[in-house]
């Protein structure tokens, strides 16, 4: 493959010019090689049960495992052993193993979409224009959340006057944004119609046919239900009251919007889901927004982490008595002190540039406050935490 070349030239080329932007075009493809494969675990997961399977993943941890060793070797200037190693007949032999395996997964795919192709021949063209002009509408509406959240973090700290033109701003964008989920949600309930109607008129359709319609109809359902949450999430709640939320439904509306993040990232999620008779006084899409964007923080987080143990977020509830406690944690060692400092200073961030979700966590520092809570980094816990604390909902006090 492409991605393997440019590893090996990678390799090798540090090897003899000891120049780290080599280092640095290895740590790129590398990630992308990862990413392309275990997109193809995901979308086609019986490609890797196939014969060979096994032998080009191991020899693909071999090859990986001489390079680090090649590349570990040059930084201590000893390049002769490090071309030793990507010289040997251990690294040729597993590059051989692993080319043909991936020529052979290349031939699985080609054969597996070929079959697909000729399964959707009829309609292919009207459920796949349909389809993405769902996606681009889905897109265009997550674009312009984006948008209404970025310009509250640039205009939070500034005067009156600014805050009410920016207010005025968001309800603008909030009534863009329902009327694109609006439209995406009659295009997601035409290609609905279509798909029930292709299943009802096919003779006696094959199991893999009617799986295959299954899996169209479930990621149909799917987007559907996560348009839902995002026009709920681009709503303005500057000028309604809080009024009382089972916990639950928050919950639910943040989950729904943050599952195909945790899934594209490979992120486990552990939930402890304790909370069923919780009900607090709020403003609904708030505390939604400020768990969204705890919960995808922590997802984006971990996708960098090589080892997968460390790719989870745990989402605990705790009962305080005259509070409720949610803890966000990811398997990350913590925040550095500089970070520790900053983190909840508007505009500030670790990520690289284009990235996030544009709710910093100066916003939803301010949102919980609104609340009479609390949103605070615990600095005793061995991972990455964050913890929210809301007051519990009296029927004989509801404040606004």
């Amino acid at each position: 493959m492409l991605f393997d070349d440019i590893l090996t030239m990678s390799t090798r080329q540090f090897v003899l010019t000891n120049d780290r932007q080599w280092i640095e075009k290895y740590n790129l493809y590398d990630k992308k090689l990862d990413a392309e494969l275990n997109h193809i675990r995901t979308k086609y997961p019986n490609i890797i049960s196939v014969k060979g399977a096994d032998e080009t993943e191991l020899a693909n941890e071999i090859l990986v495992n001489l390079e680090h060793q090649s590349i570990q070797l040059a930084k201590l200037n000893k390049n002769k052993q490090a071309l030793e190693l990507l010289d040997s007949l251990t690294y040729s032999e597993n590059k051989k193993t692993y080319a043909q395996g991936m020529i052979q997964l290349n031939q699985d795919l080609e054969k597996i979409i070929s079959e697909k192709l000729l399964f959707l021949e009829k309609e292919k063209k009207t459920l796949l224009l349909l389809l993405f002009i769902g996606c681009v509408s889905f897109i265009t509406l997550v674009i312009l959340v984006s948008i209404q959240n970025k310009n509250a973090i640039n205009e939070i700290d500034k005067s009156q006057e600014q805050k009410e033109k920016l207010n005025n701003h968001m309800i603008v964008v909030g009534e863009i944004s329902a009327n694109t989920a609006h439209e995406v949600k009659n295009i997601l309930q035409i290609l609905q119609l279509r798909m029930s109607n292709l299943s009802r008129s096919l003779d006696n359709p094959s199991v893999q046919t009617l799986k295959q319609l299954q899996s169209l109809e479930k990621a149909t359902s799917r987007l559907n239900k996560i348009v839902l949450s995002m026009n709920k999430l681009s709503k303005n709640t500057a000028l309604s009251e809080k009024e009382p939320h089972p916990i639950t439904e928050i919950f639910n509306d943040a989950l729904d919007y943050v599952h195909p993040v945790l899934l594209k990232n490979n992120t486990k999620l552990i939930f402890e889901d304790n909370y069923t008779s919780w009900i607090v006084n709020c403003h609904h899409i708030q505390i939604s927004q400020v768990l969204v964007n705890l919960i995808k923080n922590a997802a984006e987080v971990t996708s960098s982490f090589t080892d997968e143990n460390k790719k989870w977020v745990k989402i605990e509830c705790h009962d305080l008595g005259s509070t409720y406690q949610i803890r966000i944690i990811d398997g990350g060692s913590g925040l550095t002190p500089e970070v520790q400092k900053n983190i909840f200073q508007p505009q500030f961030t670790t990520k690289m540039a284009g990235t996030g979700t544009g709710l910093g966590l100066s916003i939803s520092k301010k949102f919980i406050e609104n609340h009479n809570g609390k949103l605070f980094y615990d600095p005793t816990h061995e991972n990455t935490c964050f913890v929210i604390e809301l007051p519990k909902f009296h029927k004989q006090s509801v404040a606004v």
